[in-house]
């Protein structure tokens, strides 16, 4: 061989290798994807067994992870790495062309705030290290059938920015919509999938995985959507494919929330929704939360392997009974009927942006449960008069922020309205270190602080602009009255000099629009 042989050699032993041979790398909670070509199977491609075993090299864990059809003869894998480091997989399936397919990447660290996950009756942020009050808002038609381009980036950035959404929310299985807007070909309704439909979906998810936030599926619907009239019946093969393709497409996220749907009772038994968190519970690589809407109108009950309550109560609980209930459980709580600004209830009159934000800020200081408010208009589920039709939108902002920015330890406080001597006032506290308490119509409001010594910082957060006003310093060690500045509702917060702040707030925070 010529020396020119040899220089060309050493070249590409210098320029190519290190390209070739390095592994690809994924962000931390973001996505992994292969995708192989099959043109040789015949039969319904979304029953065909196909999966990966994806192992992480340091600690040899493993997790399975089912795939999908994605069209054109081609399946494809998604998958979310959860630990730094090396990973490795390889596929399975009984088809020869899937079988056997092998690869890895390189897990490298993201700012995302990472799984909201259930510990003890709280959510919990896992990787950001912070406790959460989760605002959801809920989307339908107008979500499903619009490219990500055409207004649901608009709507994300709003959501996060507005809102101080943690979650948005969808039922997936409809019927009687348009072709563009529901999950099957029609006519082909338990058999094949309306792939476009799932792909604008993942395009939709994967700018709010990327905002902080996550997304919210309920399964089925109830009246003249039940499933049953489509032949999708309880435990058939129709519906374990479309679980399937569910966990395949929608699981690779941090934050996921599943439910049965509304009114489940109808077409499913007490047995099925058991069965139903037990198959999530054991399909979801991730272990992302599951639960079964009960309560309220909804019937149905709380699956014993749940890892949250979804609870359908259309109208907001008595605070104590509240309270009480929060205290029994040992897993958090989200409030999934849809709380409709302007929307009437028998029981509560019209849910105007008052009451919505009092609902906000009182579950939000019960143990930080979640809470779905929506508009009125699109049978409450936003559409692309979002900005106009949600008029309480800043305030949830304002809330979320609070929550998230201006309380010191959140993980820690609790429901403590003992401690209120006199005043009509919702009261969360970790006593003597920290107080917050909401004033649904201002006036005065005397306060236990004989847990606190030393000196406190007090101060007054208006909920309805998000502003500051009226810091003053208080001594522990007794009772001290506080007097809101006016006779709409407010935040009260004292603060110890001795409190631990919790680990600072995800860098994907809020930019409040006011």
């Amino acid at each position: 061989m010529g020396v020119k042989g040899v220089n060309f050699l050493i070249l590409l032993s210098v320029i190519v290798f290190p390209y070739t041979l390095q592994a690809q790398q994924v962000e931390k909670w973001k996505r992994f994807e292969v995708s192989y070509s099959n043109p040789s199977f015949s039969g319904n491609p979304f029953d065909l067994e196909f999966y990966g075993m994806f192992t992480h090299q340091g600690s040899g864990s493993i997790l399975k992870q089912l795939g999908f059809y994605a069209g054109n003869n081609v399946w494809k894998i998604y998958f979310m790495p959860d630990k730094l480091g090396s990973w490795s997989f390889q596929t399975v399936s009984s088809d020869s062309d899937l079988n056997n397919k092998s690869g890895s990447f390189q897990c490298v660290a993201s700012t995302l705030p990472g799984r909201l996950m259930p510990v003890g009756r709280r959510w919990k942020l896992e990787d950001a290290g912070t406790y959460d009050a989760p605002i959801m808002i809920p989307t339908r038609q107008w979500f499903k059938r619009t490219p990500t381009d055409q207004g649901i980036f608009d709507f994300i950035v709003w959501a996060k920015d507005t809102v101080g959404a943690r979650v948005i929310g969808t039922t997936l299985v409809y019927f009687g919509h348009g072709q563009d807007e529901v999950p099957y070909i029609k006519g082909q309704e338990g058999e094949e999938f309306n792939i476009p439909m799932w792909d604008r979906l993942n395009d939709h998810y994967d700018v709010i995985r990327d905002s902080g936030m996550g997304h919210y599926i309920m399964f089925f619907s109830d009246d003249n959507e039940s499933p049953n009239r489509y032949g999708i019946t309880a435990n058939s093969q129709e519906e374990l494919r479309l679980f399937r393709y569910a966990i395949a497409r929608f699981s690779p996220y941090p934050i996921v929330i599943w439910d049965t749907g509304i009114d489940i009772s109808e077409t499913r038994n007490n047995s099925w929704i058991d069965w139903f968190a037990d198959w999530f519970n054991e399909n979801d690589a991730w272990k992302h939360p599951v639960g079964s809407r009960s309560g309220g109108g909804s019937g149905g009950k709380n699956p014993k392997n749940a890892t949250y309550y979804s609870d359908g109560y259309n109208s907001l609980p008595d605070h104590s009974q509240f309270v009480n209930t929060w205290n029994s459980r040992s897993i958090p709580t989200a409030f999934t009927d849809r709380w409709r600004e302007y929307y009437y209830r028998p029981s509560q009159n019209y849910w105007t942006p008052t009451r919505l934000r009092r609902a906000v800020w009182e579950i939000g200081l019960v143990g930080g449960s979640a809470v779905y408010v929506s508009g009125n208009s699109n049978s409450g589920y936003l559409d692309s008069d979002y900005a106009t039709d949600l008029e309480s939108a800043p305030h949830f902002g304002y809330a979320a922020l609070f929550f998230r920015t201006e309380i010191k330890d959140f993980g820690n406080l609790s429901p403590h309205d003992e401690l209120v001597e006199t005043g009509n006032a919702v009261l969360s506290a970790q006593p003597g270190l920290e107080y917050v308490a909401y004033l649904p119509s201002g006036g005065s409001v005397r306060l236990n602080l004989s847990h606190a010594s030393g000196t406190l910082t007090a101060s007054w957060t208006n909920p309805r602009n998000g502003q500051v006003t009226g810091i003053s310093s208080v001594q522990g060690g007794g009772g001290h009255t506080f007097v809101a500045p006016s006779s709409n509702d407010w935040v009260l917060h004292v603060v110890s000099e001795n409190v631990d702040t919790q680990p600072p707030s995800p860098p994907l925070g809020l930019r409040i629009v006011r």
